[in-house]
């Protein structure tokens, strides 16, 4: 069975091909579903290379990105040494968000990432328990 770190280059291909345009009808619409950002503490759920993450670190928010996927992260890192907007980049899986704590995220976005994810049960729970009561969670998956 093909992992996404298998798929890891082939990915970053797709991405980074400016005619796709897939990505960015996606990060155009969570992003606007999220609404103003500036000073917000985000998490990325998901975020591969880090398109979100930085679109949304460039509109003031302080952003975390975690994904379970390590050359989709090393790309991220890399953008992020390239043109450091405060990105904090983190090896982790939507079930298993050990590095943040309770109630300290105002917002998680997860873009085409979620319908991913192993156990959703677990990865529901988990953005529960990171964001702040009143916290937003907005989530774009393709159409079934």
């Amino acid at each position: 069975m093909t992992t996404w770190d298998d798929a890891a280059s082939w990915y970053l291909k797709m991405v980074g091909d400016s005619d796709t345009g897939f990505n960015d009808l996606a990060a155009d619409i969570a992003v606007e579903l999220l609404g103003q950002c500036q000073g917000k503490a985000v998490l990325d759920l998901g975020c591969g290379e880090g398109h979100v993450a930085r679109r949304l670190a460039r509109s003031g928010a302080k952003v975390v990105g975690v994904d379970p996927t390590k050359p989709l992260l090393d790309f991220a890192r890399a953008a992020e040494s390239k043109q450091p907007l405060g990105i904090d980049f983190r090896l982790e899986a939507a079930e298993h968000l050990r590095s943040l704590d309770d109630s300290s995220l105002d917002a998680v976005v997860s873009v085409l990432a979620l319908h991913h994810v192993k156990d959703l049960r677990v990865a529901l729970s988990e953005v529960h328990r990171v964001l702040r009561p009143g916290g937003r969670f907005c989530v774009v998956i393709p159409h079934p």
